[in-house]
């Protein structure tokens, strides 16, 4: 097992926000968006988010965790902590990455919702601060999805999915912060990507 920690995020990286797959998807699509500072909900931007959230909430939990991946979680191996979900980062590490875009304001849920998983864009913030760090932003002439949150195998909460998923990951090859490994869907991290997020570029 490698000695270098996947991240060094601080625990509240780990707060319940996605504690329970319907709780978290409700929390982190519908409600989150709308709360100020003060804790307080305001009325949602429009009709489309109104009915979403009536549709997460009425939508059966996400399916259990198969016996495949519960050996990986129990046995903490190298395939949960990082790995590839087609050319995005997953895994512990993967989970992670996306919930400290969300903390830090990078994300924000997109007002049309056309399908189960929640589409997210990115918030001036996040633009810049992405843009910053070598993440290719340029719209994609194909019509796949931007971002969207993508229920990780092991972990069972969500971590980034689409183009932006994908541009992230390349970008963190392209510093040696992580290496795919050749013939597995295991990704090595060389060092700590929560020093990538502190980073100024």
């Amino acid at each position: 097992r490698s000695s270098t920690p996947i991240l060094a995020f601080p625990r509240r990286v780990g707060r319940d926000l996605f504690s329970a797959p319907l709780r978290g998807r409700v929390r982190v699509g519908v409600e989150r968006p709308w709360s100020n500072q003060s804790g307080q909900v305001n009325n949602p931007p429009n009709q489309i988010l109104r009915k979403r959230a009536n549709i997460l909430i009425s939508t059966p939990s996400t399916p259990p965790i198969s016996a495949q991946a519960a050996r990986e979680v129990r046995r903490d191996t190298a395939l949960r902590r990082a790995r590839t979900c087609y050319d995005h980062l997953a895994g512990v590490a993967g989970v992670a990455l996306f919930d400290e875009m969300l903390n830090r304001g990078w994300l924000e849920q997109t007002e049309c919702q056309d399908s189960p998983r929640v589409s997210y864009r990115l918030t001036p913030l996040g633009q810049q601060a992405l843009a910053g760090k070598g993440v290719d932003l340029t719209p994609s002439s194909s019509k796949r999805r931007f971002a969207y949150g993508c229920t990780d195998w092991t972990e069972r909460r969500l971590h980034v999915g689409g183009a932006l998923g994908a541009a992230v990951l390349r970008a963190l090859q392209a510093r040696d912060i992580v290496r795919r490994t050749a013939g597995t869907r295991i990704v090595a991290v060389q060092s700590g990507i929560a020093g990538w997020f502190n980073s100024s570029t």
